[in-house]
């Protein structure tokens, strides 16, 4: 992450900061939990965030806007100027006054441990479309030719083939959580032992994922350690 990118200027809404937001927002959350931003800048951190997800997700009017003079009827270019422009300037007060400051390899360190904890929990409940669609692509492994990619393509396979089979035995239970579908399905008296042959096959490839990233999550946590007594040696 580099720090060129984390100070880019937004000159356009929203758009300059695609792929950048949640990376900023990651490191001020790992800032805040480490009690490195004061509590006065952990306010602020709560008030800005929050108040610019809330304007994209519920349209809702910031009230630090509108001691700027904007409202509700205001342009939403000019309002959404507005709203990047406040929260920038916090951005980049912050990044200013605390990078130089920062551990960036324990930053790195803390967030890869915290990312493999959200997706591991999705692997261990088995909620195969959540982990193939979205979760497996927060963490980077570098792991093109490994095992985890041939279990992920196996998986890939398996997923595909059950739900193929379950649409045709029992199109109206369509849902994208398999526990829930199956419930449904047994419900209706559509489950059958050739479905239930793919879930287990499946499973069992979801419990090999979650061991690998446990595994590859103890590397990270080991590496943390030995940091930490090299500094207090």
């Amino acid at each position: 992450m580099l720090i060129k990118e984390l100070l880019t200027e937004a000159s356009v809404p929203q758009r300059a900061w695609s792929g950048k937001l949640k990376k900023v927002d990651a490191l001020l959350s790992w800032m805040y939990d480490k009690d490195i931003l004061n509590k006065g800048e952990k306010a602020k951190k709560d008030q800005i965030f929050s108040a610019y997800y809330r304007f994209y997700n519920d349209g809702d009017m910031p009230a630090a806007l509108k001691i700027r003079g904007l409202s509700k009827y205001s342009k939403s270019e000019e309002v959404e100027m507005a709203l990047e422009e406040y929260l920038e300037a916090f951005i980049k007060s912050t990044l200013t006054k605390y990078l130089p400051k920062i551990d960036r390899t324990e930053f790195r360190l803390d967030k890869a441990i915290k990312d493999l904890d959200d997706v591991i929990d999705v692997a261990s409940r088995n909620d195969v479309h959540g982990l193939l669609t979205y979760w497996l692509k927060t963490v980077k492994l570098n792991d093109e030719d490994s095992a985890l990619k041939a279990m992920v393509d196996t998986l890939d396979e398996q997923y595909k083939a059950l739900k193929e089979e379950a649409d045709e035995a029992d199109p109206k239970s369509n849902n994208t959580v398999m526990s829930y579908r199956i419930e449904k399905m047994k419900e209706d008296k559509k489950w059958n032992k050739s479905l239930q042959k793919k879930w287990d096959a499946m499973t069992v490839t979801m419990a090999g994922i979650t061991q690998f990233l446990k595994n590859v999550q103890t590397s990270i946590k080991d590496v943390k350690k030995q940091r930490l007594v090299q500094d207090q040696e």
